[in-house]
């Protein structure tokens, strides 16, 4: 169930990318995009698509169009700063791997105690 999400949430952010790769294809001003993406460091907004990944993410029952990319169609420059995109990814990562090492984890702790002879 968690992996359809989250191929969901991939292909959107394939979209988005592929979508940034045309723009730079056409010859824009790249450059001028990343310094009016500055405005993606203020926090509140990073967290504010943080938080609509993460309700996209673990599902909620909000109609694809809530978040279909609004917060990007209205600031296209967001997705500029990849560097916050790559930092959103990194730690979604981190979490996943904590949540499903915890996980298994619980499962196999059963199984240790029997393996512990050696």
């Amino acid at each position: 169930m968690q992996d359809q999400r989250l191929e969901w949430l991939k292909t959107k952010m394939d979209d988005l990318f592929a979508r940034k790769a045309k723009f730079d294809s056409e010859g824009k001003d790249f450059n001028k995009g990343i310094q009016m993406g500055r405005e993606y460091r203020n926090p509140r907004i990073c967290e504010k698509l943080i938080e609509v990944f993460d309700i996209k993410q673990y599902g909620t029952n909000l109609p694809n169009d809530v978040f279909d990319p609004d917060v990007w169609q209205q600031k296209p420059k967001a997705y500029y700063n990849s560097s916050m995109y790559r930092e959103w990814v990194d730690r979604r990562e981190k979490e996943r791997e904590r949540s499903h090492h915890h996980h298994s984890h619980h499962h196999r702790s059963h199984h240790h105690s029997h393996k512990s002879s050696h």
